[in-house]
C-alpha cells in the first residue's frame, strides 16, 4: 500500500516538474524570440535611418556630378570636382554654377545623416572614412560658395573619398544577409573557389555555362530560370569574362576555355598572343582607353591558391595611367626578372613556378618570378586600387562593385551585339 503511494507521489512530482520545464522552455522561448526581434527591429533601424538614405543620396550627387561634368568643355581625363572649382575661381558657367548649387544642396543632407547616425556604423573602418567625407564636403561647400577668407590652393589634395560609397555598400548588403540569415549569400567571403582542394573552378563553370556554380549569374541576382552565359568575343579556345570587383570600367579576363594553372602554361601560346592583341583592339574601342594587362601566375607546386581560382586568368583593364609601376610605392623595392619582354616570351621564362607579370599600354613588360618570397593573392588589384584612389576595396570578394560591373557587361554586350548585326564591321569600312 505504502509502495503505490509513493507511486503516486512520484508521479505528481515527475509531473510537476515536466511543467515547470515547459513553463521554462516556454519563458526562454519567448524571451530568445523576442531578443531577435529586437536585434532584428535594431539593424532595420540601422539600414532604414542610414544606409539607405546616404547610398540613394549618394547616386543622386552622382548623376547631378555626371551632368557638370557634360557641360564641361575640354574636360581633363583626371577630373575631379573639387580641383576644379578651387582652379576656376568663382569662373564658371551659370548652368554649371547652378548644377554645383544643387550637389552642394544634396552634400548637405549628407552631411546631416552622418552627423546623427554615424554612430550606426558597424565598422570602424567606414566610420573613419565616411569622417573623411564628412570633411570634403565640408570644404566643396566652402569653394563653391567662393568664399576670400582662406586660400582655397590648401583644400586641392581633399578630393570625394571613392571608396566610401562602396564600403557603406557592403555593409548594407552585410546587414541585409543578418536580416534575411542567408548563409548561402556569404560565399564572397568565404568560399575556396579553385580546383587544387577539388572545390568547383567558378571560370570553367561560367565557360561551360554552369547557373549552379557562375558567380556572376549568383551576385547579380539572377533567377535561376533566367540564367545568362556572360561570355564575350569567344572563339573555340579563348573567351572574355567580366571581372568581379572591376578595377576600372571594361575590367575584363582573358581565360582559356581549357582549364590550364597559369597563362603561362597555356598552348598554344602564339594563338593566346594573336587572341590578346585581337582584344585588345576591341576594348580600347569599347571603353576609349588604352589596356593594361596583368596576372599572378600559379604553380601546380604549391597548395597555394592565387585570386581564389588557379584557372589561368589574365586580367585587361582600361586606364589612362600610363605605368602603375612606376608610380607605385608598393613595388619600388622590386627586383623584376626579366623587363621588356614580349608576351609570347613569358613561358620561357616561368619554369611551373609563381609570377607576377605586367604589361603597359604601350608595350613595357614586367616579370617577377617567386622561387621562395611569395607576395600575397591580389597583390596587384591592391597596387592598382591604391594609385586609382580606392586603397581600401581591392579585395573582390568584399567588394564586387555590382555598378561598374553591371556597366562593364552593358557596354560588352552592346557592343558585341553590334558584331553579330554586322554593324561595327560596316561602320568600320565607312
Amino acid at each position: 500500500m505504502e509502495n503505490i503511494e509513493w507511486l503516486d507521489i512520484l508521479k505528481v512530482i515527475i509531473s510537476i516538474i515536466t511543467v515547470v520545464l515547459a513553463i521554462i522552455g516556454v519563458i526562454y522561448g519567448n524571451d530568445l524570440i523576442s531578443k531577435k526581434r529586437d536585434l532584428r527591429k535594431s539593424y532595420e533601424d540601422r539600414i532604414n535611418t542610414f544606409h539607405r538614405p546616404i547610398l540613394q543620396a549618394f547616386t543622386t550627387s552622382k548623376m547631378l556630378k555626371d551632368v557638370l561634368e557634360k557641360l564641361i568643355k575640354n574636360k581633363p581625363s583626371d577630373f575631379r570636382t573639387l580641383p576644379y572649382l578651387i582652379e576656376k575661381e568663382g569662373n564658371i558657367a551659370p548652368s554649371e554654377k547652378k548644377v554645383i548649387e544643387e550637389i552642394v544642396s544634396v552634400g548637405k543632407e549628407i552631411e546631416n545623416l552622418i552627423n546623427e547616425n554615424a554612430g550606426l556604423i558597424l565598422d570602424n573602418n567606414l566610420r573613419e572614412e565616411v569622417g573623411i567625407l564628412s570633411r570634403h564636403l565640408r570644404i566643396f561647400r566652402f569653394v563653391a560658395q567662393n568664399s576670400k577668407e582662406y586660400d582655397s590652393n590648401e583644400f586641392k589634395e581633399f578630393v570625394y573619398p571613392r571608396e566610401v560609397n562602396e564600403m557603406i555598400e557592403r555593409e548594407y548588403r552585410a546587414i541585409l544577409r543578418m536580416l534575411q540569415n542567408d548563409i548561402e549569400n556569404k560565399y564572397l567571403e568565404e568560399i575556396e573557389i579553385g580546383c587544387k582542394s577539388n572545390k568547383i573552378c567558378y571560370l570553367c563553370a561560367q565557360i561551360v555555362g554552369n547557373p549552379d556554380q557562375d558567380l556572376i549569374h549568383k551576385i547579380m541576382g539572377d533567377s535561376i530560370h533566367l540564367y545568362k552565359r556572360r561570355i564575350y568575343f569567344e572563339n573555340e579556345k579563348f573567351a572574355i569574362i567580366p571581372s568581379i570587383g572591376p578595377l576600372t570600367l571594361g575590367h575584363v579576363l582573358i581565360v582559356p576555355k581549357k582549364h590550364f594553372n597559369s597563362i603561362s602554361m597555356v598552348e598554344p601560346f602564339d594563338e593566346l598572343d594573336i587572341y590578346k592583341n585581337e582584344m585588345t583592339k576591341l576594348l580600347n574601342i569599347i571603353f576609349q582607353n588604352p589596356i593594361h594587362f596583368f596576372e599572378h601566375g600559379n604553380s601546380s607546386k604549391t597548395k597555394r591558391l592565387l585570386c581564389s581560382t588557379e584557372h589561368a586568368h589574365l586580367h585587361a583593364f582600361p586606364s589612362k595611367i600610363e605605368n602603375y609601376v612606376e608610380v607605385s610605392s608598393m613595388i619600388k623595392t622590386f627586383k623584376w626578372t626579366a623587363t621588356d619582354i614580349k608576351f609570347k616570351e613569358v613561358s620561357n621564362y616561368v619554369n611551373d613556378t609563381e609570377y607576377l607579370f605586367y604589361e603597359t599600354p604601350n608595350g613595357k613588360t614586367y616579370l617577377k618570378i617567386f622561387n621562395d618570397n611569395k607576395i600575397e593573392s591580389q597583390f596587384f588589384r591592391k597596387l592598382v586600387s591604391e594609385i586609382d584612389g580606392k586603397r581600401k576595396t581591392w579585395n573582390w570578394k568584399q567588394f564586387p562593385r555590382l555598378d561598374t560591373l553591371k556597366d562593364t557587361i552593358k557596354q560588352l554586350e552592346k557592343f558585341q551585339n553590334k558584331i553579330e548585326k554586322k554593324e561595327y564591321y560596316s561602320q568600320r569600312r565607312l
